[in-house]
């Protein structure tokens, strides 16, 4: 998986019921900076990326630099993703 392909499938679960109606989203949306998400909204991300793609985010790793935009996010998984997997 890609990255772009990461960021749209994050973008259409966002956009299915996680921010409000009418927000426009693309991978340098900044997610924090204009409040589009929460705390609550990241459990439901978190749910959602150990759901569908089998990567699970350690604590450590929950901070604000990796939360800010689509693309953030995706390089987050993706490195966790190569790193979760066996050799």
């Amino acid at each position: 998986m890609t990255s772009s392909d990461l960021v749209e499938r994050l973008r259409v679960f966002l956009m299915d019921g996680v921010v409000d109606e009418g927000v426009v989203l693309d991978a340098a949306t900044p997610l924090i900076a204009r409040n589009l998400i929460d705390s609550l909204s990241v459990v439901v991300i978190l749910n959602f990326i150990h759901a569908e793609l089998g990567v699970e985010i350690p604590l450590d790793e929950l901070t604000e630099d990796n939360l800010q935009t689509l693309s953030t996010i995706s390089d987050l998984v993706l490195r966790l993703k190569t790193a979760q997997s066996p050799s």
